[in-house]
């Protein structure tokens, strides 16, 4: 996400769970992931906390549908540092 200029800790963790899976799917398919595949999937989007991003797919291109659409409540366990 350098390209975005966003560090690690401002991605909600349904960002990490979506980019690490779709990572170990393309890695079992032998195919390489770029940001601009990642692209064509999801909309990189502002959170509501400033300084917070997460990943809207595009319509039509659902790839994970068991995973939940919101993080509750995460901010009580973690914490960065701006």
């Amino acid at each position: 996400m350098h390209e975005f200029r966003v560090a690690l800790p401002q991605l909600y963790p349904n960002v990490i769970r979506t980019i690490l899976s779709l990572l170990t799917l393309a890695e079992e398919d032998e195919f390489l992931l770029s940001l601009s595949d990642l692209l064509q999937l999801y909309a990189v989007k502002k959170g509501r906390t400033s300084g917070t991003f997460f990943l809207s797919p595009w319509k039509g291109f659902l790839v994970f549908e068991d995973f939940p659409e919101k993080d509750e409540h995460w901010r009580k366990s973690f914490f960065f540092f701006q």
